[in-house]
């Protein structure tokens, strides 16, 4: 995420890995980045064994929807010791909407969903 102190270190990792490509977290694009999601896990396209499980599930759980005080509902993430600020999920997130194609179909049913899909 570069709309923060995230700028730097995309920086640094630009330095070795010149292709990374940065995301600004808008809510526009954590919302494409959930429908993308989602789309991977309804498609059967999204594996993986039950010990990661243990770390990918609580992640993708600690992300929800608020509403903020002008009644706009955003995507966010608790923190925690266990799953940081859904870091596991995030980092799967990020590596999977950069994978081509675009989803357009609804995920009204929420994040919950992404925990019981498999």
């Amino acid at each position: 995420d570069v709309s923060g102190i995230g700028w730097g270190a995309y920086e640094r990792v630009q330095n070795f890995f010149p292709s990374v490509v940065p995301i600004n977290y808008t809510p526009k694009v954590k919302e494409k980045m959930v429908a993308k999601m989602l789309d991977v896990i309804h498609s059967d396209r999204l594996e993986y064994d039950v010990e990661q499980a243990q770390r990918l599930v609580p992640s993708f759980m600690s992300i929800g929807r608020t509403t903020t005080g002008s009644g706009s509902i955003v995507i966010n993430a608790s923190r925690s010791g266990d799953t940081g600020h859904a870091d596991v999920a995030l980092a799967l997130m990020h590596a999977v909407f950069q994978e081509p194609g675009e989803y357009d179909g609804d995920f009204s049913s929420g994040w919950s969903e992404l925990a019981t899909a498999q």
